[in-house]
């Protein structure tokens, strides 16, 4: 088995399991752990077919979850926040034999004395997204219905802020006022097209084809890439900038846009305004055009059409529409 011992600032670990012998040395005591027990579950794997590694711990779940899934998301994504606050507590590091529904639900009771239900949703939807890929992708022995059985008050029904023509033109003359004239192209893509702050900051120059003005996002939230149109106010701005298809179109971090937008927005008087909210507009701007639920889905990336339902406005106004037409 593993034994590990530090030495010249570093954590040696050997393993001697089934007539193999590893060794390998780590920064941290937690990658050399995690280490063995990944060089420890391969080899009882090649020597059984049907061996299954059990995690010692959720926290063990939650570092390879950290270091295999969320490297590939943006820097700074809150995904990742809220797996550094999972990794802090005592119950994380229990072993799944002690952990029990108990110390869950009175994490839950602590948290929701100073946060909103919305946020112990988003919390608990990480934790239980890591358990499902252990379980599904790495073929991990984690117990089920551990979260399913603690309770979480409903989230209240978001209400779908619209931007009036006159606060959009507010805040996008109030970045070229502050003098950021790349948060306002990053403001007038989102309104455009739809497209989530990660979405417009993956971005690169060969994406953009200014001849059939199509836009192609590659990187999505889902995976699935998709082409938006680019509407004529937003050509005109592409074609002044175009650097002939090299590079990224923003060089930005993501955190760089969210204080820079919250800068702008609390100058332009819209402090109720977030980022998403941009989004929300496009789409629902879009069922106003006239387009159908599958059509807007297309634009907008949503792989489920009841997460458009949301937006019942855009689509009662598209249904008016349709009965002033009957009626002529």
């Amino acid at each position: 088995m593993a034994s590990i011992r530090y030495r010249n600032k570093l954590y040696q670990v050997q393993i001697r399991l089934k007539n193999q012998s590893l060794s390998k040395s780590f920064l941290t005591h937690q990658s050399a752990r995690h280490w063995a027990c990944m060089q420890e579950a391969r080899i009882l794997k090649e020597d059984n077919p049907l061996y299954k590694y059990k995690p010692k711990s959720l926290a063990e779940v939650l570092i390879k979850y950290q270091n295999c899934v969320l490297t590939k998301k943006e820097k700074g994504h809150p995904d990742g926040w809220v797996v550094k606050a999972f990794l802090r507590l005592v119950w994380v590091q229990k072993s799944l034999e002690q952990l029990s529904v108990q110390d869950i639900a009175h994490y839950r009771d602590e948290r929701l004395k100073v946060v909103k239900p919305s946020s112990l949703h988003r919390q608990f939807f990480v934790l239980r997204h890591a358990l499902n890929i252990a379980r599904r992708e790495w073929d991990w022995d984690v117990p089920e219905g551990l979260l399913e059985r603690v309770r979480i008050p409903l989230k209240p029904l978001k209400v779908i802020r619209r931007l009036q023509a006159k606060q959009q033109e507010k805040l996008l003359s109030t970045c070229l006022r502050m003098g950021r004239n790349d948060i306002y192209l990053i403001v007038l893509i989102a309104l455009r097209t739809a497209l989530r702050r990660s979405e417009i900051l993956s971005l690169n120059w060969k994406d953009i084809d200014l001849k059939n003005k199509v836009f192609t996002v590659h990187k999505t939230k889902n995976g699935h890439y998709r082409s938006l149109p680019i509407a004529n106010d937003l050509y005109s701005k592409l074609s002044v900038l175009n650097n002939e298809g090299e590079g990224r179109l923003f060089t930005l971090s993501a955190n760089a846009v969210r204080l820079a937008f919250d800068r702008i927005r609390l100058k332009a008087g819209l402090k109720d305004i977030r980022f998403h909210d941009l989004r929300h507009e496009a789409i629902s701007s879009f069922f106003e055009m006239g387009l159908t639920v599958p059509e807007v889905a297309m634009l907008s990336g949503h792989r489920t059409l009841s997460m458009l339902m949301r937006y019942s406005h855009g689509q009662m106004y598209h249904i008016f529409k349709l009965f002033e037409k009957s009626k002529n």
